[in-house]
C-alpha cells in the first residue's frame, strides 16, 4: 500500500472545513451565549457585575471543547471535517485516540498564537500537519483513502 502524498489533506480543504464548523458551531454558541448571558455586552452591567464575563468566556471554551475536542474523538473528525471527506487519524494512519484528540484541541490554541502559523505549517509539511497535528501525533487524511486501501475501517488497526 502506497502512504504517498495524496492521502493528507491540505491547507485549502481544511480551511473549507472549518469554515464550515464555524457556520456549525460558532454561530448556534454566540447566539446561545447571548441568550444565557445578555448583559455580558453591557459595559455598565459589566463594571458591577464582572464575573459574568468569565461565566460567558468558560461557557465558550466548554462549548469548544464539546465540539472541537471530544466531537473529534467520536466521529474522528468535526462535522465540516466529515463532510468535505476527510478524517483526522493517528501519525501512522491508525484510529486516533480520545486523548489525541482532545490534546490536538488544545494544542490548536497554541498553532493560533502567532499569526496562525501553526495553521499554515500544513502548506509546507510532507504529512500536511500543522503544529498541532505534531503535538498531538495525528494527521488529516481523506476518509476515501483508508476505505480503498482497507485500512482504518471499523476502528481496527489491520495486519500489514
Amino acid at each position: 500500500m502506497t502512504k504517498g502524498h495524496e492521502v493528507y489533506a491540505g491547507f485549502w480543504i481544511r480551511t473549507v472545513a472549518l469554515l464550515i464548523d464555524c457556520v456549525l458551531f460558532m454561530i448556534p454558541v454566540a447566539i446561545a451565549s447571548r441568550l444565557i448571558f445578555p448583559s455580558a455586552s453591557n459595559p455598565a452591567t459589566i463594571n458591577e457585575n464582572p464575573q459574568i464575563i468569565f461565566l460567558n468566556m468558560f461557557f465558550q471554551i466548554f462549548c469548544s471543547v464539546l465540539y472541537f475536542g471530544i466531537l473529534q474523538a467520536f466521529m474522528h473528525g468535526t462535522p465540516g471535517k466529515r463532510a468535505v471527506g476527510l478524517k483526522i487519524v493517528a501519525a501512522d494512519l491508525t484510529p486516533v485516540s480520545f486523548g489525541q484528540c482532545l490534546g490536538r484541541y488544545f494544542a490548536s490554541w497554541v498553532s493560533s498564537l502567532i499569526f496562525c502559523l501553526g495553521y499554515l505549517w500544513v502548506g509546507f509539511s510532507e504529512k500536511k500537519q500543522g503544529w498541532h497535528d505534531k503535538m498531538a501525533g495525528t494527521c488529516v487524511v481523506k476518509a476515501r483513502y483508508l476505505k480503498d486501501s482497507g485500512e482504518h475501517s471499523h476502528g481496527q488497526k489491520h495486519a500489514a
